[in-house]
């Protein structure tokens, strides 16, 4: 058999991971070893492909290379009684002893109709939590709805930033300080930012473990709010 038969013949016997049709040439993008007819297929897969597709992803060498923060583990903390009750105590206290920690007010105001999610942050602070809150955001809709974000499809993160920013300018979510001046500063800020950075995608576990020693354990919470209320959906539960 020629080599052009045998491409041929492979590509005929490549089935759809759900309904099994054979011939199919659609790929996930992300471990790009399983074959769907179409995306109403991938997605009505994604369930049952989503635990092993990032595992295939780091084991084939034809995948594109997730953009990963590398050297970080995930870990599960230990939400301490220090810290609860210090929540309880009022928003801004400490407590002594094991666990002690200091709670933001706006952050303990969390569910408060009076929370502002910019509320005591510096104008970095303020571009930061607004970088974070995107990059999560991609990994929820891919983790829970199947779409495959530029961090792990190999794209260019910067003009889904830039429509995300327009997005909370249009719903005067951004400060009432913002200028013009500020778009420039995010954009540089989120493509040379130690931890903010665009060339790295990010997972909840990776958002717990960098702000849980600042004494923020519920970021991942704060981060998911503002972008529901950036783009007007909500593609996960907390």
């Amino acid at each position: 058999m020629s080599e052009v038969s045998d491409v041929i013949s492979s590509e005929n016997m490549r089935c759809c991971a759900l309904c099994g049709k054979e011939g199919v040439k659609n790929r996930c993008s992300v471990c790009v070893q399983v074959y769907y007819c179409d995306r109403e297929c991938q997605v009505s897969d994604w369930k049952t492909h989503r635990p092993i597709c990032k595992v295939l992803s780091a084991t084939n060498g034809d995948a594109p290379p997730a953009k990963t923060d590398a050297g970080r583990q995930g870990k599960k903390h230990d939400f301490s009684a220090g810290f609860l009750v210090s929540l309880l105590a009022g928003p801004g206290l400490s407590v002594d002893g094991d666990g002690a920690t200091t709670v933001r007010k706006a952050d303990a105001n969390l569910f408060s109709k009076n929370y502002k999610w910019d509320e005591g942050l510096t104008h970095e602070e303020v571009y930061v939590k607004l970088i974070d809150s995107f990059r999560l955001r991609r990994d929820d809709e891919y983790t829970f709805s199947a779409e495959i974000c530029e961090f792990y499809g190999g794209g260019n993160p910067l003009p889904g930033f830039k429509h995300y920013m327009k997005q909370a300018k249009k719903k005067k979510i951004l400060p009432s300080w913002w200028t013009s001046e500020d778009d420039r500063k995010i954009n540089v800020t989120s493509m040379s930012h130690e931890w903010a950075n665009l060339n790295y995608a990010v997972e909840k576990s990776d958002i717990e473990d960098h702000y849980f020693p600042l004494n923020k354990p519920f970021e991942h919470v704060t981060l998911r709010l503002l972008a529901e209320q950036i783009t007007g959906q909500s593609p996960c539960t907390f």
